[in-house]
């Protein structure tokens, strides 16, 4: 366990992690190439090594290069017919659609939190579609078998995840047949599907929209690609949160706007809630404090939610995030664990089933932070030990999900023994 201290000098300025989002899809994309691709500066965290282990087993090709990786596809070739999955939710979305067009059934598994995701709006699909997927209860493990997709004409509402259209985007390059999805409502975590947009439309590839239809036209992908990922900005909220609680100085190096994620809105978040952000060529500055509140929907940014959970103990009155529910469905209950930490540390919070208020934070207390093993959690409540003393992390390892070198760069604790 580690106890989080205060900060007391000055914060060094921050090399923040290649991002995740980002490095997931390139490197599906590199996969699905029939050239070689060039992927520089990619994160190297558990989940994305989970998606490395398992496009080398259906039949990828990944090389060390002096920055990151070349990539040989396109995939087909099945190395290994069991693919672990962990709790990487983004990689088991974005892999099934993919494993018909494999040359040998192959079955997918995770933890038990992975199997308790939903993932049956997607398995519907491809079995509408002639897809063979022997499941229980539409869920993981789950054995997908060699076919043909009928066609990629598909239709949803009230999907848990943008990251199932992705998936079936990636299914219509590797199997270069024309896709049209259809979705009536609201696309939830739009940022993260527009990434994927913007991804394919960067490969010259002939994706567009039309009202709430997308449409991928003749794809596929064959010949040589660099892809240079962004820095992670959702990684990003942790440091700009603890400037705006602690009145210090965050630098980024290596930041920079626009981007293409959609948690790049965490510096828009800082200025509303009262800091001051300074944007320059090689890196981007942030300072304290906290002057206002910064209520708002926030269904299409859910992994900021938790960093801006901490924040809002310290704002001037209680902030609303609207539209929350599904961040019951990440890596654990993220509404739970929220407010379960929180309400340790002697904080308020209230749900209605879609808003979760967090109130200003009084007389605080000690407390022993259950992560429930997520990576999210865990370093936004390391935020909240700066300013409130004996804070404990009891799960401190779980960070290598997304943030391998977090606690390198945070070194506000000491470790304790149990």
């Amino acid at each position: 366990m580690y106890l989080i201290s205060p900060v007391e000098n000055e914060i060094s300025p921050v090399a923040l992690p290649p991002s995740k989002s980002l490095t997931h899809r390139a490197f599906i994309l590199a996969a699905l190439n029939q050239g070689t691709s060039y992927i520089d500066a990619p994160l190297l965290s558990e989940d994305t090594e989970i998606t490395i282990e398992a496009l080398k087993a259906m039949g990828a090709e990944f090389n060390h290069t002096y920055s990151g990786f070349s990539v040989k596809g396109s995939i087909g070739n099945v190395r290994q017919n069991e693919i672990y999955l962990g709790n990487s939710g983004s990689s088991a979305r974005f892999l099934l659609p993919l494993a018909p067009m494999l040359d040998r059934p192959v079955k997918f598994d995770g933890n038990d939190d992975l199997r308790k995701r939903p993932f049956s709006e997607l398995i519907g699909a491809m079995r509408e579609k002639g897809i063979r997927i022997d499941s229980t209860d539409n869920s993981l493990p789950a054995i997908v078998y060699p076919g043909s997709y009928s066609n990629l004409d598909f239709s949803f509402s009230n999907l848990p995840s943008s990251q199932i259209l992705s998936g079936l985007l990636f299914a219509s390059i590797l199997s270069k047949k024309s896709i049209t999805i259809k979705h009536i409502g609201k696309i939830p975590s739009l940022p993260y599907f527009t990434m994927t947009m913007g991804m394919i439309q960067n490969l010259e590839l002939d994706i567009r929209t039309d009202g709430d239809t997308i449409y991928l036209e003749k794809p596929g992908i064959s010949k040589n690609l660099n892809i240079n990922i962004e820095k992670d900005y959702s990684a990003a909220s942790y440091w700009v949160v603890l400037a705006l609680i602690t009145g210090k100085k965050v630098i980024l190096k290596d930041a920079s706007l626009p981007s293409l994620q959609g948690d790049s809105l965490i510096f828009s978040v800082a200025e509303q809630a009262g800091g001051k952000v300074s944007l320059f060529h090689d890196r981007i500055e942030v300072e304290g404090g906290i002057t206002s509140g910064f209520s708002g929907d926030y269904s299409d940014t859910p992994d900021l939610v938790p960093s801006l959970a901490i924040l809002a103990l310290f704002a001037p009155k209680p902030v609303t995030f609207a539209n929350v529910s599904r961040l019951q469905f990440k890596e654990t209950d993220r509404i739970h664990a929220i407010r379960t930490n929180i309400e340790a540390l002697g904080g308020k919070t209230s749900y209605n089933g879609s808003d979760l208020i967090i109130y200003p934070i009084g007389k605080s207390c000690e407390a022993i932070i259950n992560s429930f093993n997520d990576h999210r959690i865990a370093m936004s409540f390391a935020v909240a030990g700066t300013r409130i003393s004996g804070t404990t992390i009891d799960n401190p390892s779980c960070v290598s999900k997304s943030y391998p070198d977090f606690w390198k760069q945070f070194i506000y604790f000491k470790e304790i023994r149990n």
